[in-house]
């Protein structure tokens, strides 16, 4: 995957992998269990929170504090504007677009959840009891 950027547009993707990986070894410090990351969802709306949060104010940072630049030409001061991009989308934007992507994962894991829930019993239950080549194991007593 092609990744573009202008400045410092790649820290976007810094900031959101240092927040998952930062709240994940934050809970299972204070909690001293390592499954409890994985188990609870609150968790990562916390990772979520803290992505969106520190990318919004740096976004912000970068993005809207100019620069004069005075021409030696003709005198001419201008105002020179930072550019900050991942795939041509400013920093500060980027906080909701990741709310909107990890939004859009939770809804299609639980609809995967929901899915696999809903089928027979006896679907489920003969799963786990198939052979290697895929036809149900059976024994015929007689």
């Amino acid at each position: 995957m092609l990744i573009i950027w202008r400045g410092w547009g790649w820290i976007v993707i810094a900031i959101a992998v240092a927040a998952f990986l930062g709240a994940e070894w934050v809970v299972e410090t204070v909690t001293g269990d390592e499954r409890y990351y994985q188990n609870h969802e609150w968790t990562k709306h916390l990772a979520v929170a803290a992505a969106c949060f520190v990318t919004m104010f740096t976004g912000f940072y970068l993005n809207h504090f100019r620069r004069l630049r005075r021409d030696e030409l003709t005198g001419e001061v201008t105002a020179l504007y930072p550019a900050h991009t991942l795939y041509y989308i400013p920093i500060e934007y980027w906080s909701l677009i990741i709310v909107i992507f990890f939004a859009g994962a939770q809804f299609l894991t639980e609809r995967e959840f929901d899915r696999i829930e809903a089928r027979p019993a006896a679907e489920n239950q003969h799963e786990s009891r198939d052979s290697p080549y895929g036809e149900p194991m059976t024994r015929d007593y007689k």
